[in-house]
């Protein structure tokens, strides 16, 4: 399998951890991101992984799960953007 198109796997504490440098190469980039699930809000269809004390907002609408199980660990596949001060 090719990790370009599959995406770089990588945990929550990895993004919020990394220097500003690293951040900024892993912004645009395609990763696994895999963390724990503490809440999912349908309304705005956003979900907050965390891995430690760290946590990544994902935006879910595209993902096509209709049920999430807070506290269940997640992979999901995405690209990283920076968005109010919080990596998405």
């Amino acid at each position: 399998m090719d990790l370009v198109v599959a995406g770089r796997p990588v945990f929550v504490s990895e993004i919020a951890s990394d220097s500003e440098q690293q951040q900024q190469q892993l912004e645009g980039q395609t990763v696994r991101l895999t963390g724990t699930l503490q809440w999912y809000d349908p309304r705005t269809e956003r979900a907050l992984l965390t891995d430690g004390t760290c946590g990544c907002l994902v935006d879910t609408r595209l993902l096509g799960v209709g049920r999430y199980a807070e506290g269940q660990t997640y992979q999901v596949i995405g690209c990283l953007t920076k968005g109010d001060g919080q990596q998405e």
